[in-house]
């Protein structure tokens, strides 16, 4: 097993239960991957918002299986910073008549003028089902600044398999403008998620990896991948440093570039986006109800902020709170090598849009790089992706799974779904 995020974890676990024996090689030097959670004295920071919520009852299952009684019941809140302010998202009809006149009037102009939703690319896509005003105020912008792309050259499958799921909870019918009005005015059903009541989202992956150690499975950390050893048909060992882990079958969860270049099958044109975190500690609470907000606004360098405290209130002493700001980077980005650079802006900014009330209220901020956060869905992804598969096919014991390895753009719910899919077809071969 190749990356101990949650889809390796999970599979890991339910392989080693079964008593299958199981080596897990993860190059940090925790588990968790991308949910994973950052902690600097009392103050704890997760990459971004996370939560669990799951309408799949072997997934709720599994989680609650695994928190116990370490489970935090919460709500959702969050927001969007459009025009100098902060809305909520999705709108409500109290948020949405804070719009400015002429966009409330463009938008109602547009639920009777959308165009036809032909097109494969992601301002086609979002034109057709959100009409123009909201596609150029707030989706356009976001997604571009978000991805270093222009939206033209993004496919589809962005907005209809990502930016949806991230903006939208399938509970909230938002998934065109009408929809999206209806929502407003409709009465909403409170939604609850699930989060560790002991820490950071990174107490999940914590008490997996324990569970996996007491069925006496193997987990190495700071152990990355430097070499695969492989005939025509199988991979026969991973190899890590001086030394080989021979496999009868390999679950590789890494990204699927690495995998392409470490068995001489170079994959191109698949691209990971990465996130530069700032996470904030600040000695005040919470100038805003909002768990996250995204922005949109080019005055703002970062796209979306994070509390915290709003998640869990234990993530940072009394009367303080965190800020996670994430800036997302294309790997070509020359901010990349030295993010530290951007944190005046950022503190500028912070201020600005409300969030922090004045510098001198900022005690530190820590900055951390975390590559291979997003694929990008670009317009010839697909067929790039079907080519990487392909050539990946022929190795009868290797299994993708996971955000990295199968490119999908999917969440921490996601990821156990697939993990337990693919443990019933791996147990049911064997």
């Amino acid at each position: 097993m190749v990356g101990a995020g949650v889809a390796g974890l999970t599979i890991a676990d339910r392989l080693a239960r079964a008593g299958d024996e199981v080596v897990v090689l993860e190059k940090a030097r925790v588990v968790g991957g991308l949910a994973r959670s950052f902690r600097y004295g009392e103050f704890t920071f997760d990459i971004g918002p996370h939560r669990f919520h799951s309408y799949d009852d072997d997934v709720h299952e599994f989680i609650t299986g695994v928190l116990g009684d370490d489970a935090l019941v919460i709500g959702r809140s969050s927001g969007v910073f459009m025009f100098g302010r902060t809305f909520d998202w999705p709108l409500t009809l109290r948020s949405g008549l804070r719009l400015p006149p002429s966009v409330l009037l463009s938008a109602t102009r547009d639920l009777v003028s959308r165009r036809p939703a032909d097109g494969e690319s992601f301002e086609d896509y979002v034109r057709a089902r959100y009409g123009d005003t909201l596609y150029r105020v707030f989706f356009k912008p976001y997604t571009e600044r978000f991805t270093g792309t222009p939206c033209n050259r993004m496919s589809r499958a962005w907005a209809s398999t990502g930016l949806e799921r991230a903006l939208i909870d399938r509970g909230i019918p938002s998934g065109t403008l009408t929809s999206l009005i209806r929502s407003a005015v409709r009465p909403r059903e409170s939604l609850q998620f699930l989060y560790p009541d002991s820490g950071g989202i990174g107490v999940f992956s914590d008490r997996l990896a324990d569970r996996l150690r007491s069925a006496s499975a193997t987990i190495l950390t700071d152990c990355p991948v430097t070499g695969v050893q492989a005939t025509s048909d199988r991979i026969e060992a991973v190899l890590s440093g001086d030394r080989a882990h021979p496999c009868d079958t390999l679950v590789w969860t890494a990204p699927i570039t690495q995998l392409g270049a470490q068995l001489g099958t170079p994959i191109d044109g698949l691209t990971f986006l990465s996130l530069a975190l700032f996470n904030y500690r600040v000695a005040a609470p919470p100038r805003t109800q909002h768990q996250w907000c995204y922005y949109s606004d080019d005055s703002v360098p970062f796209s979306r902020v994070s509390v915290p405290t709003l998640f869990n209130p234990r993530l940072a002493p009394a009367g303080s709170h965190g800020l996670c700001v994430e800036i997302p980077m294309l790997p070509t980005d020359p901010r990349w090598p030295n993010p530290e650079a951007l944190t005046p802006a950022i503190d500028d900014a912070l201020v600005r849009v409300g969030l922090v009330a004045s510098p001198s209220d900022i005690i530190g901020v820590d900055v951390e790089r975390v590559p291979n956060a997003y694929p990008l869905y670009t317009l010839d992804y697909q067929r790039r992706l079907a080519k990487a598969k392909s050539a990946m096919s022929r190795f009868q014991n290797l299994r993708l799974l996971g955000r990295n390895a199968t490119f999908t753009y999917n969440n921490m719910d996601g990821s156990i779904a697939a993990a337990l899919a693919l443990t019933r077809e791996t147990t049911a071969a064997g």
